[in-house]
């Protein structure tokens, strides 16, 4: 008789996961540190490289946040790179890694810190990207992992869309990848808050002006609208919002980035509901937007005008498609991006000028949002005008997802640069624009029906924006009014230098044609609410959506019809 294997003995054993523990280090009452510990399995090489945490946007270096680091079950060989680790056992043996995560910053949060993701630790409460928290071992991407926070102990929560969705909070609710891990946010303390709308939670530290659950109700409809546009199911998603400040109280501010599962945002406390659709809408459309069409490559600069522009484009598309945006803010928000275009200093920079500057250059940042979002819609009417509405923008990046899903791994050909192949295949030229508007750096001219018959773009004069008043020192003043230009309208209104900028009301950056209104406060302590047009002496000529008499009708929103 022949023995037969029991086929249970033929399958080989899955891999260990990479455990990541992570805790909080609390002295004299206040939380000073976060405790890391990653276990896993030696290479079978016999070396195993462990890169520390090093950075993200246009942070560098997070490895310089690390302290007290220790291994045991490998002996540890210097490198000459300060982030890196070489740890030599024998392959398979367990490696246990244990150090302190620590915050350069002092002080609240900034808006000026915001870009460069260093990691916030507060005596109360802490947030950080995955970049800046976790060691991975390298070149393991794909090797499954699992979380742990222990907070329990005393009483701290937390949340993280590494967590398993139990109902309470998280995001995957799968198996998760190293790869994952870079990719999370961590937010906790004692003053956590979680809400939960649907398969939506939104986990926030601070008080804003709007209602947290207001805010999720809306972050569910965004989610579930852009979903079945990719024709997906949803899934668990976590929101986490954390405070950030600005030197001047007539600065609003919003920044996110998309996690795996989910997305992460800072905020200023002064940011309204309203402020939110069109922000959460682009955090959540990157959740396709690049990984999902071919990734942004080693280096994503030069492709922002996609992975950010196009989801620009998308998300606005896609919320007044929805009735999430009505067509009178859908417009208001295309108009201040128009505005803010026609006055950028970078409008004619080549795109590999505005990669180069993205991180140090505001104006240069915002270019490759405005230009991409320009050209998505110059594209998406080509392609419909040319195809007789039988081929629109939507179908394309569906095929782009599609082909990516199916191309073989080795195919790195990030998003940006695969779409050209994608519309080409489909007959759709656009050899001479990208040379045109992105290598060159030309400006783009909207057509007037862009949007179909629901609005026209139109050119127009207007003056250029100007608050009148010395905005770099007013702001360095703690928003005490300085260097306000005598005869300017907010001179007329009764703005003084000496009084006290408190809040900002109304009005819209870079565009003049919008009033203004900021209450102030003057030397005898008196407060007022003082309205004008910010405009300068100089003249700028630019384009303007306005509705049609379609523009509020359910036609106009159908797919294909130019919204």
């Amino acid at each position: 008789m022949i023995a037969l294997a029991h086929p249970r003995a033929a399958r080989a054993s899955p891999p260990t996961p990479v455990l990541y523990e992570v805790a909080p280090v609390v002295e004299s009452g206040q939380l000073t540190s976060l405790a890391v510990k990653l276990t896993f399995e030696a290479d079978e090489s016999g070396v195993t490289t462990l890169r520390l945490p090093d950075g993200y946007g246009s942070g560098r270096d997070f490895w310089k946040n690390v302290r007290d680091l220790e291994v045991s079950g490998a002996r540890v060989v210097d490198t000459s790179e300060p982030g890196l680790r070489k740890l030599q056992a024998r392959g398979g043996r367990r490696i246990a890694v244990r150090y302190r995560i620590v915050s350069p910053l002092s002080g609240e949060p900034r808006i000026e810190d915001a870009s460069t993701y260093q990691p916030v630790i507060r005596p109360r409460w802490f947030y950080a990207v995955g970049s800046a928290l976790f060691a991975l071992p390298y070149a393991r991407d794909d090797a499954p992992a699992r979380f742990v926070w222990n907070g329990g102990r005393i009483g701290m929560p937390a949340a993280s869309d590494l967590q398993a969705d139990r109902g309470e909070f998280g995001s995957l609710s799968g198996a998760i990848t190293l790869r994952d891990v870079r990719n999370s946010a961590l937010v906790g303390g004692w003053d956590l808050s979680i809400i939960r709308s649907g398969v939506v939670r939104v986990a926030s530290i601070g008080a804003f002006r709007f209602d947290m659950a207001e805010a999720a109700q809306l972050s569910e409809r965004i989610v579930t609208a852009q979903t079945a546009f990719w024709g997906d199911r949803p899934r668990p998603f976590l929101i986490t919002i954390v405070p950030h400040h600005a030197s001047s109280p007539l600065s609003t501010s919003w920044q996110g980035t998309g996690r795996s599962g989910g997305f992460a945002t800072r905020l200023t406390p002064n940011v309204e509901l309203r402020d939110l659709t069109f922000f959460f809408a682009h955090e959540n459309f990157h959740r396709w937007n690049s990984s999902a069409l071919g990734g942004q490559g080693s280096d994503g600069r030069p492709g922002f005008w996609f992975s950010e522009g196009f989801t620009d484009f998308f998300a606005l598309r896609l919320m007044v498609r929805s009735g999430v945006m009505s067509p009178h803010d859908f417009a208001d928000v295309w108009n201040g991006m128009l505005a803010a275009y026609a006055a950028s200093p970078a409008r004619t920079l080549p795109n590999g000028e505005i990669a180069a500057r993205f991180w140090t250059d505001p104006h240069a940042k915002r270019m490759a949002y405005q230009r991409g979002a320009l050209l998505a819609a110059l594209w998406d009417w080509k392609i419909r005008r040319e195809r007789g509405g039988a081929l629109s923008l939507d179908d394309l990046l569906r095929a782009q997802r599609r082909a990516v899903a199916a191309r073989d791994p080795s195919d790195q050909t990030p998003a940006f640069v695969l779409f050209p192949k994608i519309a080409a295949a489909h007959d759709v030229d656009l050899t001479a624009d990208i040379a045109r508007y992105l290598d060159r750096g030309e400006p783009i001219e909207l057509p007037a029906d862009v949007f179909g018959p629901c609005a026209t773009v139109q050119w127009r004069e207007q003056p250029d924006y100007d608050r009148g008043w010395d905005v770099a020192a007013t702001s360095r003043a703690g928003g005490v009014v300085t260097g306000l230009r005598e005869g300017s309208p907010a001179w007329r209104a009764g703005l003084r230098n000496g009084m006290r900028l408190l809040e900002r009301i109304a009005g819209r950056p870079e565009d003049s044609s919008v009033e203004a209104a900021v209450r102030a406060r003057a030397g005898d302590g008196t407060e007022q609410i003082y309205r004008f047009k910010p405009e300068g002496r100089g003249r700028v000529s630019l384009q303007h959506m306005t509705l049609t008499d379609l523009g509020a009708g359910p036609r106009c929103r159908e797919p294909g019809a130019g919204f």
